[in-house]
Order: structure tokens, then C-alpha cells, then sequence
């Protein structure tokens, strides 16, 4: 008893040790934003530019809380699902256009794939699968190939009631446990970008699904990322 006790506090304290690292970075980002606009007097593209950035850091904490709570709501056994017929080609445009201008900036491109089947529109929970695209967009913007920005390619595949959303970017990939989901404990070693992932396996878990590598043709760069729901 006192062993499993002792098991569930060290687990709790990693998980918290998990939230305090991912949630640092886009916090000291914004307060050095809001503390360089008022570093000296700055002319009107300046702060435009300085609240862009504070605005981009702010929505990234949102969706940091937006994945603890996730993580929360699972780890008590709980991840409610609120599935309507969703159009995949508009949730892939939407995802693609949400990170566009961030896409531009770093040089990369976001290129959507109308899905392959005739098969466009699936019951899914619309919120949950956009947290997916995001974070997966995310992770491919901040982890580029090591020539440097690259082409990232959305595409989806419905057929026989199970959806395939793909993601391919040309990144170094990571390690296969840090898909699985719901984790036990996120790891706090896993660098910027292991709690999104985590949280990209557990949704799919949530739909009855996974997320997996999927194997490249020859001569292929990057990686490609499956997100199986049904």
C-alpha cells in the first residue's frame, strides 16, 4: 500500500515537474516581449510587431493549459468526446492556415492534401482532432530537418469508418514512446514539444485509435505521423 502511495506522489511530482518546464519558455518569451516594448519609446511597427509575438505566446500557453487539462482529465479516467460530422478537407485547411504566417516567418511551407477518398466528412470531435493538428504542427515548426525549414504536408484518408490524418514534415524524429498514450508520466527529459505528443496519443486512444510513424518510401526525408481515429 504505502509502496503504490509512494509510486503515485512521485508520479504526480514528474507530472508537475512536466507542466513547469513546458509552460517556462513561452512565459519568459512573452514577459521579454512586453518588457522590450517598454524598454524605450518604439515607433507603431515595432509594437504591432512586439504584440504579434506576445499575442503568438499567449495562444501558446492556451493551448499548453488546453493539453494539462487533457492530461488531467484522462489520468482520473475521463476524456469526454463531443464527436459531430466533421469536413476533414476544411479541418485541414483551418490547421494549415492557423500556423501559415508562422510557417512563412521560419521559411517552411504548409501544403494540404485533399483527402483520397470520396469519403470527405467523418463523426469525430472536431475540437479535439484541431488540438491534434495543432500540436503536430507545432512540433514540425520547432523541430525542423537539419538543412533547415522544410515542406510540411497534411493529407487525410477515410474509408470503412476509420480515419488516417497524416502529417509529414522533414524533422529528425523522436523517440516511438513519446506517441503512446495516456502516459503515465510525460517525461520531463523529453525536450520542448514530448507533452504535445503525448497528448496527440492520447486523443487518439480517446477516438479508439493510435498515432504511429508510418514508414517512408525510398529515398524519403522526414518523418510522417498517422493519426488513426474511427
Amino acid at each position: 500500500m504505502l509502496a503504490r502511495l509512494q509510486e503515485a506522489l512521485e508520479r504526480e511530482h514528474r507530472f508537475i515537474d512536466t507542466a513547469g518546464h513546458e509552460l517556462r519558455t513561452p512565459l519568459a518569451l512573452l514577459r521579454a516581449q512586453l518588457e522590450l516594448a517598454t524598454a524605450r519609446p518604439r515607433d507603431r511597427t515595432e509594437l504591432e510587431a512586439a504584440i504579434r509575438s506576445a499575442a503568438a505566446e499567449t495562444d501558446r500557453l492556451v493551448g499548453l493549459a488546453e493539453d494539462l487539462l487533457v492530461l488531467a482529465r484522462t489520468r482520473q479516467g475521463r476524456l469526454p468526446l463531443r464527436r459531430e460530422p466533421v469536413s476533414l478537407p476544411r479541418l485541414l485547411t483551418e490547421a494549415a492556415e492557423a500556423f501559415r504566417a508562422r510557417a512563412t516567418a521560419d521559411g517552411s511551407t504548409i501544403t494540404v492534401e485533399s483527402p483520397g477518398s470520396r469519403e470527405a466528412t467523418a463523426n469525430l470531435d472536431p475540437v479535439r482532432l484541431r488540438q491534434v493538428l495543432h500540436n503536430l504542427l507545432d512540433n514540425a515548426l520547432r523541430h525542423s530537418g537539419p538543412s533547415g525549414p522544410g515542406r510540411i504536408t497534411l493529407g487525410a484518408e477515410h474509408a470503412d469508418g476509420v480515419v488516417h490524418l497524416c502529417v509529414h514534415d522533414q524533422g529528425q524524429g523522436f523517440a516511438p514512446d513519446m506517441l503512446a498514450g495516456p502516459p503515465p508520466n510525460p517525461r520531463p527529459d523529453a525536450g520542448s514539444g514530448g507533452l504535445g505528443l503525448a497528448i496527440v496519443g492520447t486523443i487518439a486512444a480517446a477516438h479508439g485509435g493510435r498515432t504511429l510513424r508510418a514508414p517512408l518510401m525510398r529515398g524519403a526525408d522526414g518523418q510522417t505521423l498517422q493519426h488513426v481515429v474511427g
